[in-house]
Protein backbone atom coordinates (compact mmCIF):
# COMPACT_ATOMS: atom_id res chain seq x y z
CA UNK A 1 0.00 0.00 0.00
CA UNK A 2 2.85 2.37 0.84
CA UNK A 3 4.47 1.71 -2.55
CA UNK A 4 1.24 2.54 -4.37
CA UNK A 5 0.94 5.83 -2.43
CA UNK A 6 4.55 6.75 -3.33
CA UNK A 7 3.93 5.89 -7.00
CA UNK A 8 0.75 7.97 -6.99
CA UNK A 9 2.59 10.91 -5.41
CA UNK A 10 5.38 10.56 -7.99
CA UNK A 11 2.82 10.53 -10.80
CA UNK A 12 1.14 13.67 -9.44
CA UNK A 13 4.50 15.47 -9.17
CA UNK A 14 5.40 14.40 -12.71
CA UNK A 15 2.01 15.54 -14.04
CA UNK A 16 2.22 18.96 -12.36
CA UNK A 17 5.79 19.50 -13.59
CA UNK A 18 4.83 18.50 -17.14
CA UNK A 19 1.87 20.89 -17.17
CA UNK A 20 3.98 23.72 -15.77
CA UNK A 21 6.79 23.20 -18.30
CA UNK A 22 4.27 22.83 -21.13
CA UNK A 23 2.44 26.02 -20.26
CA UNK A 24 5.69 28.00 -20.01
CA UNK A 25 6.86 26.63 -23.35
CA UNK A 26 3.55 27.46 -25.02
CA UNK A 27 3.65 30.94 -23.49
CA UNK A 28 7.13 31.49 -24.87
CA UNK A 29 6.18 30.43 -28.41
CA UNK A 30 2.91 32.37 -28.42
CA UNK A 31 4.74 35.45 -27.14
CA UNK A 32 7.33 35.08 -29.87
CA UNK A 33 4.61 34.76 -32.54
CA UNK A 34 2.79 37.86 -31.29
CA UNK A 35 6.04 39.81 -31.08
CA UNK A 36 6.95 38.87 -34.66
CA UNK A 37 3.53 40.01 -35.92
CA UNK A 38 3.87 43.36 -34.15
CA UNK A 39 7.42 43.91 -35.43
CA UNK A 40 6.40 43.01 -38.99
CA UNK A 41 3.41 45.36 -38.87
CA UNK A 42 5.59 48.14 -37.50
CA UNK A 43 8.16 47.71 -40.27
CA UNK A 44 5.47 47.60 -42.96
CA UNK A 45 3.82 50.76 -41.63
CA UNK A 46 7.11 52.64 -41.16
CA UNK A 47 8.75 51.70 -44.47
CA UNK A 48 5.95 50.52 -46.77
CA UNK A 49 8.08 47.46 -47.54
CA UNK A 50 7.97 43.84 -46.47
CA UNK A 51 10.13 42.91 -43.48
CA UNK A 52 13.66 41.81 -44.34
CA UNK A 53 13.18 38.30 -42.94
CA UNK A 54 10.20 37.80 -45.31
CA UNK A 55 12.17 38.69 -48.44
CA UNK A 56 15.75 37.54 -47.78
CA UNK A 57 15.43 33.90 -48.87
CA UNK A 58 13.61 34.73 -52.08
CA UNK A 59 15.92 37.61 -52.92
CA UNK A 60 19.02 35.44 -52.40
CA UNK A 61 17.59 32.81 -54.75
CA UNK A 62 16.88 35.46 -57.39
CA UNK A 63 20.36 36.97 -57.08
CA UNK A 64 22.00 33.54 -57.41
CA UNK A 65 19.96 32.78 -60.53
CA UNK A 66 21.07 36.03 -62.16
CA UNK A 67 24.62 34.69 -62.08
CA UNK A 68 23.72 31.91 -64.52
CA UNK A 69 22.32 32.62 -67.97
CA UNK A 70 18.79 31.82 -69.22
CA UNK A 71 17.05 31.66 -65.86
CA UNK A 72 14.42 34.34 -66.47
CA UNK A 73 11.54 31.85 -66.33
CA UNK A 74 12.75 30.44 -63.00
CA UNK A 75 13.26 33.96 -61.66
CA UNK A 76 9.68 34.91 -62.58
CA UNK A 77 8.37 31.75 -60.86
CA UNK A 78 10.31 32.61 -57.70
CA UNK A 79 9.01 36.19 -57.76
CA UNK A 80 5.44 34.93 -58.17
CA UNK A 81 5.85 32.43 -55.32
CA UNK A 82 7.50 35.09 -53.13
CA UNK A 83 4.70 37.56 -53.76
CA UNK A 84 2.05 34.94 -52.94
CA UNK A 85 3.88 33.94 -49.74
CA UNK A 86 4.34 37.52 -48.55
CA UNK A 87 0.73 38.49 -49.33
CA UNK A 88 -0.42 35.51 -47.26
CA UNK A 89 1.74 36.65 -44.33
CA UNK A 90 0.34 40.17 -44.59
CA UNK A 91 -3.21 38.79 -44.75
CA UNK A 92 -2.50 36.79 -41.57
CA UNK A 93 -1.29 39.95 -39.83
CA UNK A 94 -4.42 41.83 -40.91
CA UNK A 95 -6.57 38.98 -39.58
CA UNK A 96 -4.62 38.98 -36.29
CA UNK A 97 -5.02 42.72 -35.74
CA UNK A 98 -8.72 42.54 -36.62
CA UNK A 99 -9.28 40.39 -33.52
CA UNK A 100 -6.39 41.54 -31.31
CA UNK A 101 -7.28 43.16 -27.97
CA UNK A 102 -4.03 45.19 -27.87
CA UNK A 103 -5.40 48.59 -28.92
CA UNK A 104 -6.24 51.53 -26.71
CA UNK A 105 -9.33 52.26 -28.81
CA UNK A 106 -11.09 51.27 -32.02
CA UNK A 107 -9.88 54.32 -33.92
CA UNK A 108 -6.26 53.19 -33.57
CA UNK A 109 -7.22 49.72 -34.75
CA UNK A 110 -9.03 51.16 -37.79
CA UNK A 111 -6.02 53.30 -38.75
CA UNK A 112 -3.64 50.36 -38.49
CA UNK A 113 -5.92 48.04 -40.44
CA UNK A 114 -6.52 50.65 -43.12
CA UNK A 115 -2.78 51.15 -43.60
CA UNK A 116 -2.15 47.40 -43.75
CA UNK A 117 -5.04 46.83 -46.17
CA UNK A 118 -3.82 49.64 -48.43
CA UNK A 119 -0.36 48.12 -48.41
CA UNK A 120 -1.85 44.72 -49.26
CA UNK A 121 -3.74 46.23 -52.21
CA UNK A 122 -0.63 47.99 -53.47
CA UNK A 123 1.51 44.85 -53.23
CA UNK A 124 -1.20 42.75 -54.84
CA UNK A 125 -1.56 45.09 -57.83
CA UNK A 126 2.14 45.70 -58.37
CA UNK A 127 5.03 43.35 -58.94
CA UNK A 128 7.61 41.80 -56.68
CA UNK A 129 9.63 45.02 -56.69
CA UNK A 130 6.86 46.84 -54.79
CA UNK A 131 7.23 44.35 -51.96
CA UNK A 132 10.99 44.42 -51.69
CA UNK A 133 12.62 46.07 -48.77
CA UNK A 134 15.61 48.15 -49.67
CA UNK A 135 17.94 46.38 -47.27
CA UNK A 136 21.60 47.17 -47.78
CA UNK A 137 23.01 43.64 -47.64
CA UNK A 138 21.24 42.30 -50.73
CA UNK A 139 21.52 43.39 -54.30
CA UNK A 140 18.02 44.37 -55.44
CA UNK A 141 16.71 42.97 -58.69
Amino acid sequence: MFIIAIMFLGFIIFLVATIKIGSRTMGYFIGKMVSEKHKAAEEIINTGNAPKNWTDTFQEMIVSLHETPINELRIEKIKKKAKKNILKKLKDIIKYFTKSPCFENEEVRKELLETLKNTYSCWEKNGWESILSTHKNLKLV
